[in-house]
């Protein structure tokens, strides 16, 4: 199974590209959709993320997705498991190597002297610069010290 499973989704959806019944592009789609859905989940942290890549686990190992599919579910499983470290290994990576003058969100926040939720409630209200690789956030130090300062002339928030 070399192809991405999203990757031929048209492919396999797509009863006028692949000859089959409609019936059959439906549960493609319906699987398809797991598999993104699980991968969306399983970049998110937390209780809700947890569970909701639970139930995707219990559906896959479901009648229904039998009946859907015959596809092996936990090859299915094991691909989006190794899928799924190979991106925290990537994602570990790039928070280990914070370049040189740049700043994780925690470092950002021990520095600033304030909580991490705050620098990201700054960033998302534009009001800190950083720049997001791979899903972690890295902080120049000058637009740190820009915001720092802003909060020291009264816009501390």
């Amino acid at each position: 199974m070399s192809k991405d499973i999203v990757a031929i989704s048209q492919e396999c959806c797509d009863p006028a590209l692949s000859g089959i019944s409609p019936w059959e592009a439906l549960a493609n789609a319906i699987i398809i959709q797991a598999v993104r859905d699980y991968r969306t989940y399983a970049m998110g942290y937390g209780e809700f993320a947890e569970s909701q890549r639970r139930l995707i686990l219990k559906f896959f190992r479901s009648e229904y997705f039998a009946k859907l599919t015959s596809v092996d579910p936990e090859v299915l499983i094991h691909m989006l498991g190794a899928e799924e470290n190979k991106n925290k290994r990537k994602r570990k990576k790039v928070a280990d190597r914070v370049d040189e003058g740049c700043y994780s969100v925690k470092q950002a926040a021990e520095l600033a002297g304030i909580r991490a939720d705050k620098i990201y409630r700054a960033i998302r209200e534009r009001r800190l610069r950083a720049h997001k690789i791979n899903g972690i956030y890295q902080i120049l130090r000058e637009d740190l010290e820009k915001f720092k300062n802003q909060r020291k002339r009264g816009g501390a928030n």
